[in-house]
């Protein structure tokens, strides 16, 4: 995580305010496209995991042999779509620049290259989370973090000629070595990843007819998402892109292990619906959405109370508004990390048309809505307007997800309740202790007084944690757990 945000100042640092702003709203327009990547990944794992289950080795040949193929036709859609109505948008809607529009359009091109390269590989990234490799997932994370820091440095030092398309390229290589990394790890330890034609027509056709209802949620979330920011600099220019892509950069560092997390244990919910054993797979449900936002807690909190010492510390100069904007898309992290493991068993019990329709008009109400109240009176309602209603929104679907899987496992409100006075309990504490705290500890804005402070923060969310957040069960293992390591 700090590699990651050193890297993110090097790069702010060689491109500068505006620069790193066009270079992020340009990639957001094209990212937008990754709907199509996130449907069929969805559908490629569920239908692996299913063949893993029944260990069904032929089966699982026939899908990812036919989810590959249907990778390729996808990229081939991609590239006709920016070529066409993405190229359009691009020309007609997004603010750059003058002096940088040739740039911005060479970030266009080789971001759709990165996007149809990322594409190619995902089923080898699908196969690998079926397996439940994640060790491979660490290893290669550790690798894309160095090259990204060594990108940096050459943009920064040695880059003489055009750093915005020079980023670009470099990110662009840094990439296709990432995603050749993952295919040769899968075409060497898994058989069934040994590429040759397969055309299965039922097999495509059912994972199509799937994968269109997932399609509508992937494409409702990527329009929601990127679609923000590409608002942001409709109505406010690219130095607020920057500003918003800065926060981005913490909230994706903060989120990344729940996100590790989360990856690792979402097959075991596909795994055990597949099985039927939904007492466990509510069991599973529950736990992941617990401890992945105590894990956000423990991190995020620290960083809400000291947003501007950290980003002047970490970048020194920062577009305005910069430490608002990480607040709150730190905010919207804590009902993203509680609606996705109810999307992911939502998605593994397959009968998703109804679901998936409702949630994904909740999700896209975000862009009309933020549009609406911008063009009304765009000084009431300001840059943090479409951030606000997006996190309403994604806490309103949690409830949907809730009403849903309650009718079709058995879901049981009783637990879910308490997982929510849980996570209530621990937050209204914590965060009670802790703005009591700042009025005590001094205001100091040292490198040595943050990470005095951060401790102390971190200290307090376990602590409180421990004592409201968890049950008997789960206290008696965290206890035996301390007793061993203290053997030790």
């Amino acid at each position: 995580m700090g590699v990651s945000l050193y890297t993110s100042r090097i790069i702010l640092k060689a491109l500068g305010i505006s620069d790193y702003g066009v270079y992020n709203v340009v990639n957001s327009l094209v990212t937008i496209f990754n709907f199509l990547m996130y449907t069929l990944s969805n559908s490629t794992q569920r239908y692996i995991q299913y063949a893993i289950v029944t260990q069904n080795k032929n089966k699982l040949k026939e899908v990812f042999l036919t989810s590959m193929n249907l990778y390729i036709l996808l990229s081939i859609i991609i590239v006709i779509l920016g070529e066409t109505i993405g190229l359009w948008f691009f020309k007609t809607q997004i603010e750059v620049p003058i002096d940088r529009q040739t740039a911005a359009m060479w970030v266009y091109q080789i971001s759709i290259i990165t996007t149809v390269y990322a594409i190619i590989a995902t089923p080898y990234n699908a196969i690998i989370i079926s397996y439940e490799k994640m060790n491979i997932f660490a290893y290669i994370s550790i690798v894309e973090v160095i090259f990204k820091l060594i990108t940096a440095y050459i943009l920064l030092f040695y880059i003489k000629t055009d750093k915005l398309i020079a980023y670009a390229v470099l990110s662009c290589i840094v990439q296709i070595i990432i995603r050749s990394l993952y295919n040769n790890y899968c075409t060497k330890t898994f058989k069934e990843t040994q590429f040759s034609f397969l055309w299965n027509k039922q097999l495509s056709k059912e994972m199509l007819s799937y994968s269109s209802w997932v399609l509508i949620g992937s494409l409702s979330g990527s329009l929601s998402n990127q679609g923000v920011k590409i608002l942001l600099n409709i109505f406010f220019g690219p130095i607020i892109n920057a500003a918003i892509a800065i926060a981005d950069q913490v909230k994706i560092a903060v989120t990344s292990l729940r996100t590790n997390f989360q990856t690792a244990l979402n097959p075991q919910i596909t795994k055990s619906f597949a099985a039927n054993n939904l007492e466990y797979m509510s069991i599973l449900i529950i736990k992941s959405m617990k401890y992945s936002f105590f894990m956000l807690w423990i991190l995020a909190l620290p960083i809400c109370f000291q947003a501007d010492t950290i980003l002047q510390i970490w970048l020194g100069n920062t577009p305005p508004h910069t430490s608002f904007f990480v607040i709150l898309l730190l905010m919207s992290a804590f009902p993203e990390a509680l609606a996705n493991p109810l999307n992911t068993a939502t998605e593994a019990i397959g009968n998703i048309k109804k679901i998936k329709i409702i949630t994904s008009v909740i999700t896209l109400l975000t862009l009309p809505i933020s549009y609406i109240l911008l063009y009304i009176n765009d000084a009431l309602f300001n840059y943090y307007t479409p951030l606000y209603i997006y996190t309403f929104l994604t806490i309103l679907e949690i409830f949907v997800y809730i009403f849903y899987l309650q009718k079709k496992i058995h879901f049981r409100i009783k637990d879910i309740k308490k997982m929510f006075y849980q996570l209530i309990s621990v937050s209204s504490i914590s965060l009670i202790l802790c703005y009591s705290l700042k009025f005590i500890i001094s205001e100091e804005t040292s490198l040595t007084a943050l990470i005095y402070h951060t401790l102390i923060y971190i200290a307090i969310s376990i602590i409180i944690i421990y004592a409201v957040g968890t049950d008997y069960s789960e206290k008696k293992l965290i206890n035996k757990y301390i007793a061993k390591l203290c053997k030790k």
